[in-house]
């Protein structure tokens, strides 16, 4: 029987650039972990392309604690936040 392994947001982010090294990102691609705590527990990760409403709330139905998007949320640095 498998044994769970407990990790971190931190750890599966650190897999990611070891299989896909951010160092070969282009200078103005924004990679690594771009909302979040490092430290955050993660147990299920939904993959997508680009993050939007929908994968949000996909992301709450199937109660994962990670996302992780081909395309960044945050591309351009941002000018303002307001509510919607």
């Amino acid at each position: 029987m498998a044994r769970k392994q407990n990790i971190c947001v931190n750890d599966l982010a650190g897999l990611l650039n070891r299989l896909y090294p951010w160092k070969l990102a282009e200078d103005w691609d924004n990679v690594g972990l771009l909302v979040g705590e490092g430290g955050a527990p993660v147990e299920r990760v939904l993959v997508c392309l680009d993050i939007d409403s929908s994968v949000i709330a996909e992301a709450e139905r199937l109660g994962v604690q990670a996302v992780v998007a081909h395309h960044p949320l945050l591309f351009k640095p941002l000018k303002r936040i307001s509510p919607v």
